[in-house]
């Protein structure tokens, strides 16, 4: 899917949030330009809440429109990637409580699979809570799509099952007049009414890339549902860019008041020639429709819509999987244990586990390759899976041949294969080779153009094992950064032993052993979690409530004793810190005992890593002063870790020889260890989510920008 915003900060924003927030985006003068016109050219449409598209006038919104394009477009023309503007309004809240407009979204303008239409939206006035300020609900815009006929359809927003997903919250946005929104229109958003003693205006300004057509969606079936229909009769029709000026919204009773009237929207397309456009966008069977978890809740004349009635696209309940190894119980391997869980669209999902804890035996029974010997695992949607390198791919087939199988065995035309084939040959990197048989391929390749097939070509899940194992360091930055962006609207799970790379690229992660989900949560507790276990080479038990990890119960290592062999003789190293002081105060105060005797030819230093990652910090420890007599000292430093973020770290002792430029000698790894909790400290909890080593409290100052 084409970028929307033509900076990558911006462009991130939008896809984790679904709208990005622009101060002063109308400089004061356009401003009150605008709200000068709303006054001269006021159409009298009403009480509450009204809009341009309310009018009947079709010359009066189309001189509304144009001026906006006049005074909006140079500004939008500076954030967004080539975009053009669709249909402006005014909207508009009279004093009172008939001015509440409840969660909704947004008219469909075009084939949201495929790309966006957004909306502009810019105060005229300062808006706060008093006044009704914009509301959004959050994360709304990664519900699965759905087809929308015209503004204000709200029935989605009301179902009960859309506000018991988690990450649906409402956040209110005050603006200052000249702030602006620029919001997906598949975000859900709305407001308070304006109890001031003051008209509010903003303004609504929706646009579409340049390069892609309108369309618009209609209910070509009349009243009905899918009890007694066997197919969903949602056509989408090609329109020309001015159809959404030109269509007039029906008012003729409340039940109707939002949606639009079918023999206009007949009539516009006959007048536009579009009477043979005519694409099914679903056309299934009751069986399928529900096997993909729809729910078709009435029709588009009752403001009824088709909509995914719940939030997950993976459920497993109680799945196991035993191998019987020679034909008998005794012999029989256990390679999954009762594992239940959900996975919700958009998420990306990280497994952890050592070498058989089951890891690729899920994703087997995910992708279908293995049923489960019991439970049950139910699955929304195109499943696309990566397990093993080749896996999927006739040797005897040519590159480009196995690009279009693929798609063919995921349900695409060729048209819709050849749309991708060049970006896949060109992600890949493996151009020059695409045309020869992939017998030929090297790992590295073979895994190359999987990735690349698998990642641009239209599913709804993917399943990745191992992926990035073989292939260089470039081919693997490229395709991380392809995974987080088709996490908003892709579910995607991913199996790899690169514990960096799962905190990176993962919302939540499973840590499995032996065939049992043992710990499952944040992305940096499961990380941390795992790579104390292995650390300490312990399985930890199944996680309850009433029972405490063995990693836990182990506990820190706050001292010991390295035996080095110097000049033919064991000699003892002792380590100790203090351990109240750096769980109070988060110092690290270190005492080190060595024989004076060592210091004449090597030296001593120690670095800090999170357990399970390389160090990020080094230090030679300093000689002894040579004036003092006793052959044992005792040295001591304390170093500030006030820094350091959430997670268990261990210390590292080397020792040097001074004649060979600091070669290493001896190593005593991992000598202490210490846990940071990072309690009541608001650094810590501004980096929920990140598992880096080192989190540093910031203050900003602010002035006016020019």
């Amino acid at each position: 899917m084409r970028d929307t915003f033509l900076q990558n900060r911006h462009q991130d924003q939008f896809e984790q949030e679904g709208y990005v927030l622009f101060s002063q985006f109308l400089p004061p003068a356009v401003v009150e330009a605008l709200r000068q016109q709303y006054f001269q050219w006021d159409h009298d449409l009403g009480e509450g809440f009204h809009a341009t598209m309310h009018s009947h006038d079709i010359s009066y919104r189309k001189k509304v429109h144009q001026s906006m394009v006049d005074h909006i477009q140079p500004h939008a023309d500076k954030v967004l990637k080539n975009y053009r503007p669709l249909v402006a309004n005014y909207t508009v809240k009279e004093v009172g409580e008939e001015s509440f407009f409840d969660f909704h979204l947004d008219w469909n303008m075009v084939d949201e699979r495929k790309s966006r239409s957004v909306t502009i939206w810019v105060a005229l006035d300062d808006t706060d809570a008093h006044n009704g300020n914009l509301w959004i609900l959050e994360q709304s815009h990664l519900l699965p799509a759905t087809y929308r006929c015209g503004p204000g359809l709200r029935l989605m927003a009301h179902n009960g099952e859309l506000f018991k997903h988690k990450k649906l919250c409402k956040r209110a946005l005050p603006m200052k007049a000249g702030d602006a929104i620029i919001y997906d229109h598949k975000l859900f958003h709305g407001s308070p009414p304006n109890l001031s003693d003051a008209v509010r205006i903003g303004l609504n300004y929706a646009m579409a890339p340049r390069e892609i057509p309108a369309i618009h969606y209609l209910w070509s079936g009349g009243p009905g549902d899918v009890q007694s229909s066997p197919t969903l009769p949602i056509e989408a029709r090609e329109v020309e860019d001015d159809f959404f000026l030109s269509c007039i919204i029906n008012d003729s009773g409340a039940a109707k008041k939002y949606t639009l009237s079918l023999d206009v929207i007949e009539e516009t397309l006959t007048a536009y020639g579009q009477d043979e456009v005519n694409q099914h966008i679903l056309d299934v069977d009751q069986e399928r429709l529900r096997e993909q978890g729809y729910q078709v809740v009435g029709s588009l004349f009752d403001q009824q819509r088709m909509q995914r009635g719940m939030s997950w696209v993976i459920k497993a309940k109680n799945i196991t999987k035993t191998y019987n190894v020679q034909r008998t119980i005794e012999s029989a391997c256990h390679a999954i244990r009762g594992l239940s869980f959900e996975v919700e669209h958009g998420e990306t999902i990280g497994l952890l586990g050592p070498n058989g804890s089951g890891k690729s035996t899920l994703l087997k029974i995910l992708s279908g390759i293995t049923k489960p010997s019991s439970g049950e695992v139910q699955m929304r949607g195109k499943v696309a899976s990566i397990l093993e390198v080749g896996t999927g791919f006739h040797p005897d087939l040519t590159g480009r041949e196995n690009l279009f199988l693929s798609g063919k065995l995921l349900g695409m035309s060729t048209e819709e294969i050849r749309q991708h084939e060049k970006e896949i040959i060109e992600f890949s990197g493996i151009a020059p080779f695409i045309d020869q048989r992939v017998r030929t391929y090297s790992s590295g390749m073979f895994m190359r153009l999987a990735f690349s097939i698998m990642a641009f070509l239209e599913s709804d899940i993917l399943l990745l094992d191992e992926v990035f194992s073989v292939g260089d360091a470039s081919f693997r930055q490229k395709a991380e950064e392809r995974i987080r962006n088709l996490k908003s609207n892709r579910t995607v799970i991913l199996v790899s032993h690169d514990i960096g790379q799962i905190a990176s690229l993962c919302d939540r992660v499973f840590q499995l052993d032996r065939g049992q989900m043992i710990h499952k949560g944040s992305p940096r507790e499961v990380v941390n979690h795992y790579a104390l276990s292995s650390w300490l080479n312990t399985s930890a038990r199944l996680h309850n409530e009433d029972n405490v990890d063995d990693v836990a119960l182990m506990g820190a290592l706050s001292k010991g004793v390295w035996d080095i062999e110097y000049q033919g003789s064991k000699v003892p190293i002792e380590a100790i810190y203090d351990e109240k002081l750096l769980q109070e105060k988060g110092r690290l105060s270190l005492a080190i005992t060595s024989p004076k005797s060592i210091w004449s030819t090597t030296r001593i230093a120690f670095s800090i890593a999170q357990i399970g990652q390389p160090p990020f910090w080094a230090t030679p420890v300093d000689a002894p002063p040579t004036s003092s007599a006793a052959e044992r000292q005792i040295g001591n430093t304390t170093i500030d870790l006030s820094m350091l973020n959430k997670g268990w770290y261990s210390i590292t002792f080397s020792l040097l020889d001074k004649a060979k430029e600091g070669g290493e000698i001896e190593r005593w790894p991992r000598a202490l260890s210490f846990e940071i909790k990072g309690d009541n400290n608001q650094a810590h909890e501004g980096a929920k989510g990140f598992s880096g080593p080192i989190v540093c409290s910031t203050t900003w100052h602010y002035n006016p920008s020019q």
